[in-house]
């Protein structure tokens, strides 16, 4: 199943640098998969992802938990990417799921 990468900053951190760190608010399939910008657009790259971490405690999300991934986020700190996923998700974050995903190539099917 594809994964979207909606977000500009998380896509330019995927294409350009070969890899994201990504927050979703559902389990999602992991392993090689394909990714794109938004429902019904062309594949942009395949991919690899990988489940980093579970946040399922019933606290909400914080900075510190985002601290050790900004780098790959596509974000400059962990604050503006919880601002984001807050925005993005409609509430504050008391589930959620980061992945790595890995861009491995082109745009053919994998």
């Amino acid at each position: 199943m594809v994964i979207l990468f909606s977000n500009p900053k998380v896509r330019e951190q995927l294409l350009k640098k070969g890899e994201a760190v990504t927050i979703r608010q559902h389990t999602r399939h992991v392993g090689t998969d394909w990714a794109t910008a938004a429902r019904g657009t062309p594949r942009i790259c395949n991919v690899h992802i990988t489940l980093l971490r579970r946040f399922e405690s019933g606290v909400p999300l914080s900075t510190e938990d985002l601290e050790p991934y900004v780098e790959k986020s596509g974000f400059q700190s962990a604050d503006e990417w919880l601002k984001e996923a807050t925005r993005y998700f409609g509430k504050t974050v008391y589930r959620a799921y980061l992945y790595h995903v890995k861009n491995i190539g082109d745009r053919r099917k994998p």
